[in-house]
Parts: structure tokens; C-alpha cells; sequence
């Protein structure tokens, strides 16, 4: 299941659908044309295995858990992960086992989760919109644990997923009235 995060407006409302224009085309009647195949620049498309794992990042980049526990929470989490959720390959067999992890690992994430700051809330409550504030620092936040992942030799996470979550720390500092949920 695929939800999304939705720039708001100054009135707090969804932003209308933006597309970015085409450039460079070789055929010039498509020049200044909207480009739909770019996707919509005010929505942001994510599941809730993604945004599990964006929650986790966030919590490590912000130093609410360590790199111990981050690890052990993602790796527990992608026993349930599809490679669809951020388009790399990978893709792991479900067995008792890694039933039983995720399960333990959901747990311990909902006990983070209800624990957790102040600007986490909004992601975690799917029905209420998240401020700017909340906004920007759950990206900002997501964005420093990319960078810490990405600076190190061994990653924990593939290259594609550096991407994805890189982009969704984009987009969340970038909206600037806050996010809502669809």
C-alpha cells in the first residue's frame, strides 16, 4: 500500500498537482510541455515499511538511538521490506523467523515511536498535518543520518535506498508550510 506526503499551502490545504516542464527535448514541440512522467513535485509517494524505516534513520540522525540499535531495528524491519519500496533488488524469503523480528522489532519501534520527540509526532499519527517545524526537523534529521550512512565504508543500506531517503529528506525541508497525509 502506497500513501503520501502532501506539501500544504500557506492554508494549511494540499498544494495542487505540479509538474516539473520538459527540457531539452529532442523534438521541440515538447519543450516547455509537462513532464508527468517526473511525478508530481508537491507529493511524495512512500509505504509504511518506507516510512518505518525514514522514522528509524531520523531517530538515529537526530541521536535518539545509537547505530546499534538502528541497525538492529532495520535489519529486523526489512524481513518485511519488498523491493519495490524504494527500487532496488533486493528482496528477502519470509520465514517464522523473520516474522518473529519484525514483530519484535514493530514493538520496540512503537515503544520509540510513542516515546518519542516532539517533532516525530506528526509522522507517527497518520491524521494530523505536520507543522514546518516538524517538518524540517524530521527531514533535517533524516538528511544527517544519509550523510553519516553515506560517509561510511561498510553501508548499512543499498545505494538505491540512500537515494530514496536522500530525496525524501529533500522534500520534507523543502515544504515549507509543513505536510499532510494521503
Amino acid at each position: 500500500m502506497s500513501n503520501q506526503l502532501v506539501r500544504l499551502n500557506d492554508n494549511g490545504s494540499a498544494m495542487e498537482a505540479e509538474y516539473p516542464t520538459i527540457e531539452g527535448h529532442k523534438i521541440p514541440e515538447m519543450n516547455g510541455e509537462p513532464d508527468y512522467n517526473a511525478g508530481d513535485i508537491n507529493r511524495f509517494e512512500l509505504n509504511y515499511f518506507a516510512l518505518n524505516r525514514a522514522r528509524v534513520l531520523a531517530l538515529f540522525g537526530a541521536a535518539v538511538i545509537d547505530a546499534k540499535e538502528a541497525l538492529s531495528l532495520l535489519n529486523s524491519l526489512d524481513a518485511s521490506r519488498q523491493s519495490e519500496d524504494v527500487g532496488d533488488d533486493s528482496e528477502l524469503e519470509v520465514t517464522d523467523d523473520n516474522v518473529l523480528e519484525v514483530i519484535k522489532a514493530n514493538s520496540r519501534l512503537n515503544a520509540l515511536l510513542r516515546e518519542g520527540p516532539e517533532w516525530l509526532k506528526p509522522f507517527v499519527d497518520w491524521n494530523t498535518a505536520a507543522s514546518e517545524k516538524h517538518t524540517k526537523n524530521f527531514g533535517g534529521y533524516l538528511h544527517t543520518a544519509v550523510e553519516i550512512i553515506s560517509n561510511e565504508v561498510i553501508q548499512i543500506i543499498s545505494d538505491e535506498q540512500l537515494v530514496f531517503y536522500a530525496n525524501l529528506a529533500e522534500f520534507l525541508v523543502k515544504s515549507h508550510n509543513g505536510v499532510g497525509f494521503n
